[in-house]
């Protein structure tokens, strides 16, 4: 497993990167520092992965789970301020993607 701190997130951010059978999940953490709304799309995808967004006790809150190289999103809506974690796991083969985006509003 990978583990990936972007701080405060404030505006778009974008990353690219990739989830391989030696390390199957990314966890990115993230902050808000006020409430607000977030969304997230993972896409140009080279094999099926999945994502969730968890609040800082670990709870799922939203989860994206298309099948094949179906791009992922995740819009959630009226979260608090306070630490949440962006999970990307790979389904089936090695999982390269052209950029995740995590946007705050």
């Amino acid at each position: 497993m990978s583990d990936f701190n972007i701080g405060s997130l404030e505006s778009s951010e974008t990353y690219i990167g990739n989830v391989l059978s030696a390390e199957p999940t990314d966890i990115y953490r993230l902050t808000l520092d006020a409430p607000g709304s977030f969304s997230l799309s993972v896409g140009k995808l080279s094999a099926n992965a999945d994502i969730k967004l968890l609040d800082s006790t670990g709870s799922v809150l939203r989860t994206s789970s298309n099948s094949g190289t179906t791009p992922e999103a995740i819009n959630a809506d009226a979260l608090i301020a306070g630490d949440y974690s962006i999970e990307i796991s790979r389904v089936s083969g090695d999982v390269y993607s052209g950029g995740e985006s995590h946007n705050q509003h």
